[in-house]
């Protein structure tokens, strides 16, 4: 009895030493989970926000999802299209990540109209980043990942259906330190808190978009040849899966073929490989349509080989919405649309790019200029000037503007000269200071029509090379 009793100490002994030992890694796994903004890198927040938004009930009607991987995501701009677009794509997820994000939305939200949905290549033949960024950032729930897994398993791709698949979801699902301490690491216990809630406020700005947020410009030469187009068997599964949801929620789907640099070459073989694909694809679906008239784009509307930069991305979001009216209702421009175009503004240097932001989003710009190039087709001369300046007024403005003299017509908008060498402009019985710098061959004024404000001012010089603000 005494050596039981001694044997049973000897067991709470080992059982308390163990929870002891064991407390630290639970509440770092706790901690983990509690607060992934305050050490997760900077793609995490994009997934949190997509996964908030999808099971958030929405205050508006979103009438056309965008979905897909980040070439899509740098395509697709909401502002552009209409206000009842948002972007769900995700930068490095595959058609079987979307399918679930669409089973997510469509739990908690009514269902759209209609779905963009566009893919890079190499997306529809292997996904590498559905450990290391989906499972990672907890974006679906663990039964779809098992799910995915299972059905990986029975195409046998190597990929996704790897030896300790299992496992690894498990250890993920339950935040074990081994995948995240790196990070933690890295980035502290809440050193990236700011940096991650500005990456989260700035998609929820502009309502999803996020990878073509920049104006860098592609200039590589090379050619680029494609010539052959394959499909993973798993991912042509999924995609019927997508379009059977998309029917049974009689959602009409536009399966896009982003354009590609302006130095690519498409061969006929990879033309008739993948066209015919998606043909063969979409018509088992009276909803669902492939679309693929622009094979590329010059190289300054894009970021890299694959991603359209922000003029990319407007450019094409505006030729997709007058491409299909139909699919874009009208609406006066929102404060978070109007938002989300300054916020494009700061990020464009090229100024007869910044001018297609205003085109149709209840802004106009006027050009106050010296200079004669291009740029100014985008403009008509009211043969005003100041200061030695012509003065143009964006085309299909339908606005007086005046120089240096009242006009009694409300909608006159008056841009005076002071002695002291300042200016404002006149409009609504309000005057606006607005700066136009002596060194400026160049001053864009864009203004807000809705409210009569200005909007945003940018001043170029002409530096030999090209106009620089």
């Amino acid at each position: 009895m005494k050596r039981f009793g001694k044997g049973l100490k000897e067991l709470l002994k080992i059982l308390v030493m163990a929870v002891i030992i064991s407390l630290p890694v639970l509440f770092l796994c706790l901690y983990l989970r509690l607060y992934p903004m305050n050490y997760s890198d900077g793609e995490a927040p994009y997934y949190f926000w997509n996964k908030d938004v999808s099971q958030k009930p929405s205050e508006r009607y979103y009438s056309t999802l965008v979905m897909g991987d980040s070439a899509a995501n740098a395509a697709y701009l909401p502002e552009a299209m209409s206000e009842g677009t948002i972007n769900l794509s995700l930068g490095g997820t595959t058609i079987i990540e979307n399918y679930y994000v669409l089973q997510d939305w469509l739990a908690h939200q009514e269902a759209p109209k209609t779905i963009y949905i566009s893919f890079m290549d190499y997306h529809l033949v292997y996904d590498n980043m559905f450990y290391e960024r989906t499972v990672y950032s907890h974006r679906l729930t663990y039964e779809q990942e098992k799910e995915i897994l299972k059905t990986a398993r029975d195409y046998q791709d190597e990929n996704i259906a790897i030896e300790d698949g299992e496992l690894k979801l498990f250890e993920y699902n339950y935040y074990l330190p081994k995948y995240y301490l790196p990070a933690l690491l890295n980035g502290g216990f809440s050193e990236r808190k700011e940096e991650n809630e500005a990456h989260y406020a700035q998609i929820d700005l502009h309502r999803g978009a996020y990878i073509g947020l920049s104006n860098e410009m592609y200039t590589d030469t090379d050619q680029n040849t494609y010539s052959t187009y394959y499909v993973n068997p798993l991912y042509e599964q999924y995609y019927h899966k997508f379009l059977d949801l998309c029917q049974e929620k009689a959602i009409q789907v536009r399966i896009v073929a982003l354009p590609k640099t302006g130095n690519s070459v498409l061969t006929s073989q990879f033309h008739e490989e993948r066209d015919g694909f998606y043909r063969n694809l979409v018509s088992g679906y009276h909803n669902a349509m492939y679309f693929d008239e622009v094979d590329t784009c010059d190289g300054r509307y894009f970021l890299d080989w694959e991603h359209f930069n922000v003029y990319g991305g407007w450019m094409w979001s505006s030729f997709i919405r007058n491409r299909f009216p139909q699919d874009f209702e009208s609406e006066s421009t929102s404060p978070q649309t109007l938002a989300g175009i300054a916020d494009y503004l700061k990020l464009a240097m090229e100024p007869d790019l910044m001018v297609d932001f205003a085109n149709g989003k209840d802004l106009f710009a006027i050009a106050i200029t010296n200079q004669t190039n291009t740029m100014m087709e985008k403009f008509q001369d009211t043969e005003q000037e100041i200061d030695g300046k012509r003065i143009y007024l964006q085309n299909g403005t339908e606005r007086n503007l005046l120089a240096n003299q009242m006009g009694g017509d409300p909608n006159t908008i008056v841009l005076t000269s002071n002695e002291d060498g300042t200016h404002a402009i006149y409009m609504n019985g309000e005057w606006y200071p607005v700066t136009i710098e002596p060194y400026a061959d160049l001053t864009l004024i864009f203004i807000n029509a809705l409210d009569h404000t200005v909007f945003s001012v940018r001043n170029f010089k002409n530096t030999g090379t090209g106009l620089v603000g």
